[in-house]
């Protein structure tokens, strides 16, 4: 599971489910190159690539974590379950701090 990048979930959706072709490739040119940014008021922060996730605010985003996590119950080491789970905790904070000390910087 951990930070699921672009190619991990199109890895899954060609071999778990059989999508390949056009259709791959559309999912493929719909989760390419995207960005995200914070706003606050009338305070931005910078545009970054987001290369791991699941597209937020989108039609397909529940679609999106639910074949990310769609196979959890299968996981059968635990501890590694909760190392995964701490890694992406730590990953949000770490963010966090980053967006905090930008705004801060303005």
């Amino acid at each position: 599971m951990a930070l699921w990048t672009i190619k991990k979930l199109l890895e899954k959706l060609e071999k778990q489910y059989g999508i390949r072709g056009l259709p791959l490739k559309l999912f493929e040119n719909y989760l390419a190159n995207r960005t995200h940014f914070v706003s606050i008021e009338d305070i931005q922060s910078q545009k970054a690539s987001a290369t791991c996730g699941v597209p937020q605010g989108s039609n397909l985003e529940l679609l999106f974590f639910l074949l990310c996590v769609n196979d959890i119950t299968h996981v059968s080491n635990l501890e590694q379950l909760y190392l995964q789970m701490m890694q992406l905790f730590l990953f949000q904070q770490n963010q966090s701090l980053i967006l905090q000390k930008r705004l801060t910087r303005n």
